[in-house]
Order: structure tokens, then sequence, then C-alpha cells
């Protein structure tokens, strides 16, 4: 096991003196606990300008990937959408440097704030996962390639909703899968079928059974936060 917690830290000593430094984060895989050949540690200088002074720098320490650069402090802080990458490194991130306690006050806050987004928008990140009536409609034209494609955006809506059904901020997308078997967000019958829809390239038929079967799944899962049953179940889904 690689310490790259000790290397992220030793790092960061050499930027603490950086121009127009808020403080430094450490994001990426290797700060949220993945630890193999592939992970690499990413630390980024929160600065508050607009415009990059110097380019990224990417060099190896102890046979591991570093990249280092600068990031935004409004672009962090600003976007406060439930599923945005920023709400991920706000809340995953490692802080190394916050010399005057402002990163980890303001991230406290806006983790508050967007609690809130999540009450007022789980409604709407709900609706997104419907796409069975689309692909039922071109299944009848015949049209398998937006078939397909409505197939993709269904798993990739679903798997958002997940994540903030359960309050927790949307990972990377290569890192959706991995969370979800982790935090063990879904029962074993529901990863089987959000599978079946993935996985099975031929059988479409089956496959829209099955994405049937997860918006049924879903409505249950909203009436049990409290939604009305008649608001979740309207007709016009199926």
């Amino acid at each position: 096991m690689r310490d790259y917690q000790k290397i992220a830290e030793e790092i960061s000593e050499g930027y603490k003196n950086y121009s127009g430094l808020i403080g430094i984060l450490w994001i990426g895989s290797s700060a949220f606990g993945i630890n193999n050949n592939e992970a690499d540690i990413d630390i980024r200088l929160l600065v508050d300008r607009s415009e990059k002074v110097n380019p990224m720098k990417q060099f190896t320490k102890n046979g591991i990937q570093i990249e280092v650069d600068e990031m935004g402090w409004q672009w962090l802080t600003q976007n406060l959408s439930p599923d945005s990458d920023q709400r991920w490194i706000r809340e995953k991130s490692v802080i190394l440097y916050d010399p005057e306690n402002k990163i980890a006050g303001k991230f406290k806050q806006l983790a508050a704030q967007v609690k809130k987004e999540i009450k007022i928008q789980l409604w709407q990140f709900f609706k997104d996962t419907f796409y069975s009536n689309e692909i039922d409609k071109c299944l009848k034209r015949n049209d398998r390639e937006t078939t397909n494609l409505y197939f993709y955006k269904s798993a990739d809506s679903i798997l958002k909703f997940i994540f903030l059904y359960h309050d927790q901020p949307v990972p990377p997308f290569k890192w959706r899968w991995h969370f979800l078997i982790k935090d063990k967000l879904l029962s074993a019958q529901m990863i089987k079928q959000l599978q079946e829809i993935i996985l099975n390239s031929r059988l479409v038929e089956t496959k829209l059974k099955t994405l049937i079967a997860v918006e049924k799944d879903f409505q249950r899962l909203m009436i049990k936060k409290g939604y009305k049953p008649e608001m979740v179940r309207e007709h016009w889904r199926f």
C-alpha cells in the first residue's frame, strides 16, 4: 500500500508560497481511497482569480504520477448543483493547506446549501430516469441506434439519481459504479437489473422490461421518501 497521504503532503509543502494561494486540495482517486497502480495524485492550488498564471505540471514521484494545477475559487464555490463536479470535489477532496480556515468553513456552508437544493430538485432527477416511453417508440420505428443511446442515457440518469437519493455527491463518471457497489446504495436485485440494462447488448426487448421494472422500483423509493403516490405514479409514465 502506497502512502499517498504522505506524498501529497510533501508536494504541497513546496507550494505554500504560491502566488494568490488560498489553500491546497488533494483531489482524484487516491484522495478518496483508491490504491492501485493506476491511482495518481492530483493536487489543486486554490487561487482567487479566473485566469491561470502557470500551466499544469505533471511528474513522477516514488513511481506515482503527480499532477499539480491551479483551480479557481469562484469556479469551485459558485456551483450548487447537487450532481456537479464541484460538489464532489468540495465533499470528497482532502484539504492539505488552509491557513485561514476559509476552505473548510466555506465547504461546510455549501454542503448545507446543497442539501436544500437536493430536496427541491430530487423530483426532477427522479423524472430524468424515465426513458422507457421513448425507447418503446424507437423500437416501433425500428431505430435501434437511438434505442441504445436512450439505454445509455437512462443508465447514466439512474446512477445519478441513486447518489442524490442517498444525499451523496455524484462521483466522476468512471467511479460511479465503484461507489454504487462500495457504499451498498442498492439491493442486490436492483444491481442485477442495472447490469442487465448496461451489459446486455442483444435482447433489447428484455432490457426494456428490466428498465420498466427499475422505474417502478424507483417509484417505490420515492413513496418511501415521502412523495405522494398519486404524484409518483402518474398515468403517462407507462
